[in-house]
């Protein structure tokens, strides 16, 4: 989920539409201010969204938001502080546009959603306004503080999905170092990162397996879809998981350009998963080989969204091509 490039946005007819800020008359002057700054840079340099949103952010309340509908008419909240939401809905006025035919699909059909790695739950909002039993839509997410803009996000749409704050791991039950970072798309279980990438605030968060979390949202089993993105874990939690490779569950995974290992590609195509490319239309490519997924991931500083799942599942008969 987490993308630090600028990449254009594709109009699916269905632009995020800003709703509001507040609680007070000083938080909603910061937002007044920070869509005039983005307006100017937008127009000018086209860049310090962060730092503008940093600066502009630390003079609002803890409880300060900007407010958004998202396809399907949901709504989502988001801190003025955090660079990473403000650009992508003030500025792009879209997100992740390829997922967005998956998870609809998964909506309206009635099929469990488990949203690994959450962040403020974008795509739990849009899988719960699908009406389905908010049992069966799950929200995880490690970090604390972007944990409570992700309850925050639940309740603003009447508890259309759970939340669970826990990092997705190899073993349930456990505790792990995780390192918050100042944008909370960097941050991290601090086992997954290099030495220098783990500067930020460190907690101590419990941990859930895959299988334990799939089994929440489908305790009678049967199809499920679910978002796997929690930042250099991806390995760690597919290791263990009996029931991805039993062929119900299709996997959305990111595999960023900045990665030239492919590891999480990799590991779904050296076991025989099928693993498809999605685009904002609906269509999947198939991902062949890993010289496939090297002509997608173009640039370096973009994550890049993947599709798979075990070959003769009941994933493949509904999601497939």
């Amino acid at each position: 989920m987490k993308k630090n490039g600028v990449q254009p946005s594709i109009d699916d007819g269905r632009p995020v539409r800003f709703l509001g800020s507040g609680p007070g008359a000083r938080d909603v002057a910061v937002i007044i201010v920070l869509r005039a700054v983005f307006f100017v840079v937008n127009h000018t340099v086209r860049r310090g969204h962060y730092a503008t949103c940093r600066v502009l952010g630390a003079l609002a309340s803890r409880g300060a938001y900007a407010e958004f509908t998202v396809p399907g008419g949901a709504r989502f909240r988001a801190h003025p502080r955090d660079g990473y939401w403000m650009r992508i809905l003030l500025v792009r006025r879209n997100y992740e546009p390829e997922l967005l035919p998956v998870v609809e699909k998964a909506a309206k059909m009635g099929i469990p959603f488990l949203d690994c790695g959450a962040n403020l739950g974008w795509w739990a909002v849009i899988a719960g306004s699908g009406k389905q039993d908010p049992q069966r839509v799950l929200a995880v997410e490690a970090s604390p503080s972007t944990f409570r803009g992700l309850a925050e996000n639940s309740r603003l749409n009447e508890n259309t999905f759970r939340t669970l704050q826990a990092a997705v791991w190899s073993r349930s039950g456990e505790v792990v170092d995780f390192v918050e970072s100042r944008e909370s798309a960097a941050s991290s279980v601090a086992q997954t990162r290099l030495p220098r990438m783990t500067s930020g605030r460190r907690c101590r968060v419990p941990t859930a397996t895959l299988d334990e979390l799939l089994t929440s949202v489908a305790p009678d089993g049967g199809p499920v879809l679910c978002k796997l993105d929690v930042e250099g874990a991806e390995i760690e939690a597919l290791g263990v998981s009996k029931l991805i490779r039993d062929g119900d569950v299709a996997v959305v995974f990111e595999d960023h350009g900045s990665d030239p290992t492919n590891a999480t590609s990799m590991w779904f195509l050296e076991r025989g998963y099928a693993v498809y490319a999605p685009d904002p239309h609906g269509t999947l490519k198939r991902m062949t080989d890993v010289a496939a997924v090297d002509a997608v991931k173009v640039d370096p500083a973009w994550g890049y969204n993947f599709l798979a799942w075990a070959v003769g599942g009941a994933a493949e008969q509904l999601f497939g091509p």
